[in-house]
Parts: C-alpha cells; structure tokens; sequence
C-alpha cells in the first residue's frame, strides 16, 4: 500500500469525502509550490495522532468554508530534512503543521501542537474582519 493510498484511506475514513481540490502528495518530487496560487499545505503524519487530528480539522473546517484553493496533503515521511529546510523553511515534527501558500509562496505557517488551533484562530479573525 502507498503512502497516498494510506492517507487517502485514513482521511476517508474520518471525513465523508475528499474533494476535488485536495491533493494527496506521496513523494515530495510531486510537491511543487510555485504553481499554487491559492493554496493551502498541510504536512501529515500517519504515526502522529494529533497530525491526524490536526489535519482532519483543518480539512473539515476549509470544506465547511467552502475553501475553493488547492489543498495539499503530503506525509511528512516522503520529505527528507533537507526538503522540508528548502520548501518550508524548518523541519516538521509531525503536529500536522499548516502552510499558507500564495503566488507559490509560504506566506503563514502554523507549527506545532496547536497548528490548527492556531490556524482557526486566525481564519476566524480575518472572517470576522472583513
């Protein structure tokens, strides 16, 4: 089983369906920003719980949104070290971190055990500001 069938299996089980702008990542060859121009990363872990439910929440928070920009989800172990300093700027410890990616390029990132608190946090702030 691939990682991407993996993935795929674990966040079908736990949301109804993914949608079309979700893409699962299983090599990091395939992981190119630079055609994003709205997008979202979500760095997934299948041996972390909270990468998982961190995940699933942003998910299923973007799909209650109607987010219409590209999600990306790729499992932390298809990135080396090196990758992850090169692409993201730091090295993921499997929280189920979050990037904002605009024109292809990173422009929020959400670390850490409260990724997606932190990342809900601020969706709400900018739809109440609007």
């Amino acid at each position: 089983m691939t990682n991407e069938t993996t993935i795929r299996q674990s966040l079908t089980s736990r949301l109804s369906d993914l949608r079309a702008n979700t893409i699962i990542i299983d090599d990091s060859d395939k992981l190119k920003l630079n055609g994003v121009e709205n997008g979202i990363l979500i760095v997934y872990a299948t041996w972390s719980e909270l990468a998982i439910a961190n995940c699933i929440q942003a998910i299923s928070t973007l799909y209650k949104s109607d987010y219409s920009g590209k999600l990306l989800v790729i499992d932390i172990d298809v990135m080396t070290i090196d990758f992850q300093i090169d692409l993201l700027g730091n090295v993921c410890h499997g929280w189920g971190e979050i990037f904002l990616v605009l024109n292809g390029v990173i422009t929020e990132k959400y670390l850490g055990k409260d990724s997606y608190h932190n990342f809900k946090t601020d969706l709400d702030n900018k739809k109440h500001s609007r």
